[in-house]
């Protein structure tokens, strides 16, 4: 039997829901809130692949630097902690879902005051990005489904 992580890969990869045991109770809310963070942050780390790649592709120095270490940045070290937190409560952790929920407002108040992140979502090198737009609603998903 396909353990809940598995689960969620299959929901958010091939887009097959699962019926049966824990569809549409708070369980499956907290397993569909954590796809949807995990296809967000995909989708963002695949939007800042391509700014790299955009930086690395001029004369500056500078930018091929920022390309390279910088762009980490952009989440505040706020992506490693709630990670690691999602992972405990997807195993069901005593706590962890607490702690998940505790990390969720910084994160989200990083992502609406830092510069860094207007910055690259106002990018001059035409690489469309929409971190604020993309992460701020799975967060809000994910408080909601840390909470049931």
């Amino acid at each position: 039997m396909a353990d809940t992580g598995q689960n969620a890969w299959v929901e958010r990869v091939l887009g097959y829901t699962f019926a049966g045991p824990g569809a549409g109770t708070a369980s499956g809310s907290f397993t569909d809130a954590a796809a949807a963070w995990r296809a967000a942050m995909e989708s963002v780390d695949g939007q800042i692949a391509q700014l790299q790649a955009a930086l690395r592709q001029t004369d500056d120095g500078d930018l091929h630097e920022i390309a390279e270490y910088g762009l980490n940045a952009v989440t505040g070290g706020h992506k490693a902690k709630l990670t690691a937190a999602l992972m405990g409560a997807e195993r069901g952790a005593a706590g962890d879902r607490a702690k998940l929920a505790a990390l969720i407002p910084p994160f989200c108040a990083h992502l609406e005051s830092d510069e860094r992140v207007e910055a690259v979502d106002e990018n001059p090198f035409g690489v469309a990005m929409s971190v604020r737009a993309t992460l701020l609603p799975a967060l809000d998903e994910l408080a909601r489904g840390a909470a049931a």
